[in-house]
C-alpha cells in the first residue's frame, strides 16, 4: 500500500533549506550572547531552544536562496549565517564586559581586589566587586526586556540581511571592532570617579607619613583605605544606571547596524 505522506528529494532539499540556515544564525547568536551563552546553560540546552525558536519563526521567514545543500557556495552560506549570528550576539556580552571592567578597575584601586569569587558564566575566578557589576547588570538587561530584543533583531534580521554569500555588511564589521575597543574606555570612565578619590585619599596618606613619620602607615592605612573603598563603592552605584543605558543603548545601535535595520532610540 502507497503511502499517503509521499516527499520527492526536491521538497526535502526545499524544507531543509528554510530550516538550516535560520537554524545556523539563531543558534550562532545563542552560542556567544549574555546568559544563555553562558557556561552555566548547558550546550544541549541552547541547541534545544535554538531548534524551538527557529520552528515557530521558520513560516514567518521570507524565502531562502534555492542552492544545492551538498555545495561549496551552500557551505560559504552557512558560514556567514553563523557569523552574523555570533556578532549580534558578541555584541550584548561586550556590553556586560564593560562591568566587570570597569568592576575590576574599581576593586583594585580600593584594596578589594584579594576579594576573589568564582564566576559561574565563564568558569574563571574574578574580583567580587566585578561579579557584583555583573550581576547588576544582567538584572537590568533582563528588566528592560533586552533578550526579547535580541530575540527580535534576529528574527528581522532575516528580511533585511537575506540569507546569501555575502554576509556580513563592511560597516556592521568596523562597528563591532571599535565597539569592541571602547569597552575599556567606558569601563574606565564608570570607574574614573572612585580612582580619583581613592587616589586622593592615598596621597593624604602619602603627606601624612612625611609630616608623621612615627606613624605606622600600613597599620591604620589599610583599614581607613578599604572603608573608604567601600564607601565610594557604594556612591558609583548611584550612577550605574547611567552608564548601563549609554552601554546597552550603543550595543543595541551595533546589532541594528549588523543586521542592517533601523533601530528606535530607547
Amino acid at each position: 500500500m502507497e503511502s499517503v505522506l509521499s516527499y520527492d528529494y526536491a521538497t526535502l532539499e526545499t524544507m531543509l533549506r528554510s530550516f538550516l540556515w535560520p537554524l545556523f544564525r539563531i543558534s550562532g547568536m545563542f552560542m556567544s550572547m549574555v546568559i544563555i551563552g553562558s557556561a552555566i546553560i548547558s550546550p544541549q540546552k541552547r541547541l534545544i531552544l535554538a531548534v524551538v525558536v527557529t520552528m515557530v519563526v521558520v513560516p514567518v521567514l521570507p524565502a531562502m536562496p534555492t542552492v544545492e545543500l551538498i555545495g561549496v557556495e551552500a557551505f560559504i552560506i552557512s558560514v556567514h549565517q553563523v557569523i552574523i549570528g555570533v556578532a549580534i550576539g558578541f555584541v550584548s556580552r561586550l556590553v556586560f564586559e564593560t562591568f566587570i571592567v570597569g568592576g575590576q578597575i574599581v576593586a583594585m584601586s580600593a584594596g578589594l581586589g584579594f576579594a576573589q569569587i568564582n564566576d559561574p558564566s565563564s568558569g574563571v575566578t574574578v574580583p567580587a566587586v566585578g561579579q557584583f557589576f555583573l550581576m547588576i547588570a544582567t538584572l537590568l538587561f533582563l528588566a528592560l526586556d533586552g533578550h526579547l530584543f535580541m530575540f527580535e533583531i534576529i528574527v528581522n534580521s532575516f528580511t533585511t540581511l537575506p540569507v546569501t554569500k555575502n554576509g556580513m555588511p563592511i560597516v556592521g564589521i568596523f562597528e563591532l571592532l571599535s565597539f569592541a575597543g571602547s569597552m575599556f574606555s567606558a569601563g574606565l570612565m564608570m570607574a574614573l570617579a572612585a580612582v580619583i578619590s581613592l587616589l586622593m585619599v592615598n596621597l593624604s596618606f602619602g603627606i601624612l607619613t612625611k609630616v608623621a613619620p612615627s606613624l605606622n602607615i600600613f597599620a591604620i592605612g589599610f583599614p581607613i583605605i578599604l572603608s573608604f573603598g567601600l564607601l565610594i563603592l557604594w556612591f558609583t552605584l548611584g550612577g550605574f544606571l547611567s552608564h548601563f543605558d549609554n552601554q546597552y543603548t550603543s550595543g543595541k545601535s551595533v546589532m541594528c547596524s549588523i543586521a542592517v535595520m533601523e533601530c528606535a532610540n530607547g
